[in-house]
């Protein structure tokens, strides 16, 4: 790892009216008249990077920056303006205006308040900023103030900042951020930020993209953001605070044999070890912990297990790691040594440094232990990190400089130690916090120790598509709420969130000192969480070939209405509705039914289908249904292409054609990486069907709507509750079937 600060002095060559301008070494210089200096030159892609320092004040860019290589394309004059890649810039008092052609994008002043560097930016053609990570507890950012931060709030969430915000109009910016950097976002409509730091430098990237799909898939490239996990981790996983013993364990397979219900991972709570940091089993309470890992996988169910960066004293390893310089320290060089709840009677504990010059070697080979002896997936807790004190430095960084990039450094440690030994075997991390660039690591975040009640469990809806606009696809909650005072939680609100957990990328029941399994309450709520639980392993083959698209093409797997229908301005508003995939809208229930036993779903443009009985909506139109316990509200647009398990594959067809691209490999290894994958095309229209790319024959059978097709008169079919079913005879390479 390189720790070295890199140190850019900006050189001024000339004089300008405003103040000093020069164009060297392919980018752009100004020095203002109130000392401010500025650099801006084209980077990969098409972005530009704009450096901000106060007088007298370098610019350090830390190894934890996004820095792309800029290109070697010269600004050049044009009149009173500077062309730079596809823009144009032109110089005002103490800012900048930027230019698209002649249309003006956005403009920037900077000045020195109370000591602090300020930015005021205020951007044209725009209503709406959206982003910031899974912060935000409304879709658009107004009259908020955000300190870059990431922070655990015991009963509401994680507020896990993503430095990047983008408008409706097109404009997207990605800040390298400090620990005291801050943005303010005016009122809705106002259409300008304040972004101010103590560091006296500021440090951006902008691109202009003008539909939000693209724009967002810009980001994913832009901050290596793209991932597949393992398939298992797209299942149900089982959680809670805790299971405490192998007997436990083995009780909960046979439960979930015993009431019919699918379980792809168990998950331990902090049970599983005896001291924390020991990064190792409780002997006592689970011996013979290979025999339970090879008990599970004989049940088809992984295992995961829960890990803290906290140490205490008399830990197994706290010896070692203090010996290895592994601990945080003060600037003095002592280990910074605290008690904290999470020391569990031990006298005093301190905190790992993931970039310790030995800590890829030495906390790597505690995870290879712990997969060794059977765990599968690593679940990542309190890694903001959580109450670390203020004195604690990581090599040459402060706890404050360092905080927000913690996370992303401990999982690049089990990452990497993972792939270098196990190459072929896919990575699964839970985790609680993370920054830019986190998910290349396989990881998942979840959204913190929610309450269990209707107010947090209707912002985890905003909090999951907020994460996937700002980088992190894979995203969860705690099923049923985390905090629940030690007891059930409310039977409707499981339902309603168990409901809601079937349609998020990642579906994971959890909760402190109560139960959270699904037969936890009556036969007939048993019955419904059952029938949403199987139905997500019914539409595996739609939500493994949408984390594709993630990987692919860095489109989020839970995306704001907005994203397919730009130009709408209630889906730009729109909070509690999502797409599920391309196909899929999917309206919680969010209140209970004593407070309101009605729901409001806004359809956008075009044709719509309920989920369940296939009644056809004209959209553009805002409908009010029944909150019927038995359902979560789900609408197939039309022209959707949803393929189930046993290769079935529901149709929907519409005038115009529509394509889903149905992707698949073995799960588990990283084979997908050398082409081992079959990456299915699918076309549709109200006529025929093709499927391009086939790599292995099967029958498919295909469900098609009938209600908005013409007569099927090329092919033999029975019909079955509003669909045609068609069984088909699928060949390698190319197949075309005629209605």
């Amino acid at each position: 790892m390189n720790n070295k600060i890199i140190v850019a002095v900006f050189i001024i060559l000339s004089l300008t009216v405003l103040g000093r301008t020069v164009i060297s070494d392919n980018d752009l210089y100004l020095t203002y008249d109130n000392g401010i200096k500025m650099k801006i030159a084209e980077v990969d892609n098409g972005m530009l990077r704009i450096q901000v320092q106060k007088k007298g004040i370098e610019i350090k860019e830390n190894e934890f920056f996004i820095n792309k290589k800029e290109s070697d394309n010269v600004p050049v004059k044009d009149g009173d303006k500077y062309v730079i890649g596809n823009y144009k810039l032109k110089e005002i008092t103490n800012g900048y205006e930027l230019y698209k052609g002649d249309e003006l994008l956005y403009s920037s002043k900077f000045e020195i308040k109370k000591g602090e560097l300020q930015e005021t930016k205020e951007c044209q053609n725009n209503e709406f900023f959206y982003g910031m990570g899974s912060a935000n507890e409304k879709m658009v950012l107004e009259k908020k103030i955000m300190r870059i931060s990431q922070s655990a709030e015991y009963g509401n969430q994680t507020r896990l900042y993503i430095p990047f915000y983008f408008t409706n109009a097109g404009d997207a910016f990605y800040y390298n951020t400090n620990g005291e950097d801050y943005f303010r976002f005016g009122r809705k409509n106002q259409a300008i930020v304040y972004n101010k730091t103590k560091y006296e430098t500021l440090d951006y990237y902008y691109y202009f993209e003008k539909e939000p799909k693209k724009l967002i898939s810009k980001f994913y490239d832009f901050s290596d953001s793209k991932s597949l996990l393992p398939k298992w981790a797209y299942g149900y996983l089982q959680s809670k605070y805790g299971y405490k013993s192998t007997e436990e364990v083995y009780d909960l397979v046979s439960k979930f044999k015993k009431y019919d219900i699918p379980v792809s991972g168990i998950i331990l709570d902090l049970d599983w070890f005896k001291k924390m940091g020991d990064l190792d089993w409780d002997n006592k309470k689970f011996p013979l912990a290979e025999r339970m890992d090879l008990f599970l996988e004989n049940n088809n169910i992984k295992l995961i297990t829960i890990s803290e960066p906290y140490f205490t004293n008399d830990s197994k390893n706290y010896e070692e790691f203090e010996k290895n310089d592994l601990l945080a320290k003060t600037k003095e060089g002592k280990t910074v040594i605290w008690k904290s709840w999470w020391c569990f009677g031990s006298p005093y504990g301190s905190v790992m440094n993931p970039i310790a010059k030995r800590a890829k070697e030495i906390i790597g080979r505690k995870y290879i232990k712990m997969k060794e002896s059977g765990i599968d997936g690593f679940w990542t807790d309190l890694g903001e990190p959580e109450y670390v004190p203020e004195e604690a430095y990581f090599n040459e960084y402060s706890e404050k400089d360092f905080h927000n990039y913690f996370n992303r450094e401990w999982s690049k440690i089990i990452y990497e130690t993972m792939m270098e030994t196990y190459p072929n075997e896919r990575t699964f991390i839970l985790s609680r916090s993370g920054f830019t660039g986190s998910p290349k690591y396989n990881v998942s975040t979840w959204s913190g120790d929610s309450s269990s009640n209707f107010h947090v469990f209707k912002k985890q809806i905003i909090l999951a598509i907020n994460s996937g606009l700002s980088g992190f696809s894979y995203w969860g909650s705690d099923v049923g709420g985390f905090l629940s005072n030690r007891k059930k939680p409310d039977k409707e609100l499981f339902i309603r969130w168990m409901q809601f957990g079937a349609f998020t990328p990642v579906f994971r029941a959890h909760g402190s000192f109560s139960p959270r399994e699904p037969w936890m309450y009556d036969e007939k709520t048993t019955e419904i969480i059952r029938k949403y639980i199987k139905l997500r392993y019914e539409l595996m083959p739609y939500i493994y070939s949408t984390a594709y698209d993630t990987y692919k093409n860095g489109i989020p797997m839970m995306r704001p209405l907005f994203f397919e229908y730009p130009n709408d301005i209630k889906a730009r508003l729109e909070s509690y509705e999502y797409m599920f995939g391309k196909n899929l809208l999917v309206a919680p229930i969010v209140k209970s039914q004593k407070s309101n036993s009605k729901r409001k779903i806004y359809l956008p443009k075009g044709k719509w289908y309920d989920f369940y009985n296939n009644e056809e909506i004209n959209g553009e139109t805002t409908i009010t249904i029944n909150a019927d316990i038995n359902k979560i509200p789900v609408y197939v647009k039309e022209g959707a292409i949803i393929p189930l398990k046993d290769d079935k594959i529901l149709m929907y067809p519409s005038k115009s054609e529509s394509k889903f691209t149905l992707y698949d490999d073995d799960g588990e290894s990283n084979d997908f990486k050398k082409g081992e994958f079959e990456e299915i095309k699918i076309k549709l229209t109200q006529s025929s069907v093709e499927f391009n790319n086939v790599k292995k024959e099967r029958t498919i059978i295909l469900k098609v709507l009938k209600s908005n097709m013409k007569q099927m008169k090329r092919i033999k079919y029975e019909e079955e509750g509003g669909f045609n079913i068609i069984k088909v005879d699928i060949k390698k390479g190319n197949n075309k079937i005629r209605f």
